[in-house]
């Protein structure tokens, strides 16, 4: 599973970043449990940082 970004511009869907969910019992010992919304917190916070004006935030589960 994966959590994701994308942008629309004129219709059209792409993909900015994404970052993978490992579920609690698929972690080796060096992972970081990190929840989807921590992700999507994450991934947020990145693309403010590097200019990118956010109008909306969509999300289809957590």
């Amino acid at each position: 599973m994966s959590v994701n970004a994308q942008v629309v511009y004129q219709n059209i869907t792409f993909p900015l970043v994404g970052k993978i969910f490992k579920p609690r019992g698929t972690l080796k010992c060096e992972d970081k449990y990190k929840t989807k919304i921590e992700l999507a917190s994450e991934i947020l916070e990145e693309l403010v940082e590097e200019g990118l004006n956010i109008e909306r935030v969509l999300a289809d589960s957590l």
